[in-house]
């Protein structure tokens, strides 16, 4: 499993929170993956549950630059828990939890037949899902 977190600038209205709302944090300007990407995708889905807009001020490729728009103010933005504790030592920001119930996410590997997977493919199936034991 992995939990949704907000992530914020440290001097972020939010920044000291123990946790904060969807419909809380809709109002400011966000920062996001891709249109097309799972992340982006799922929030948008959310969003369109609640009344307000979702408001993008930008889009960018990769979680670290999201962390890095982020420490520069540009905006706030809702990323995996395990993503940002990854990279807590490049920017500074502050984790807020989501406190929503579909902000605790269920992952899943998914194949076929494992049996039938190249063997690197199964080292690497082993090294993640022994991670979650």
């Amino acid at each position: 499993t992995d939990r949704l977190a907000l992530i914020t600038a440290t001097d972020h209205p939010f920044a000291d929170r123990k946790s904060v709302t969807f419909h809380e944090l809709i109002q400011y300007e966000q920062i996001s993956l891709p249109e097309g990407t799972g992340m982006f995708e799922f929030i948008r889905k959310k969003a369109e549950l609640v009344p307000s807009k979702l408001k993008i001020r930008i889009q960018v490729g990769n979680f670290e630059t999201f962390c890095r728009m982020v420490e520069a103010k540009v905006g706030i933005g809702i990323m995996p828990h395990s993503a940002a504790s990854r990279l807590r030592q490049l920017p500074e920001f502050s984790m807020i939890d989501l406190d929503e119930f579909w902000s605790l996410r269920k992952l899943q590997i998914c194949a076929r037949s494992f049996d039938k997977l190249p063997g690197f493919t199964q080292k690497l199936v082993t090294m993640l899902t022994a991670q979650t034991e």
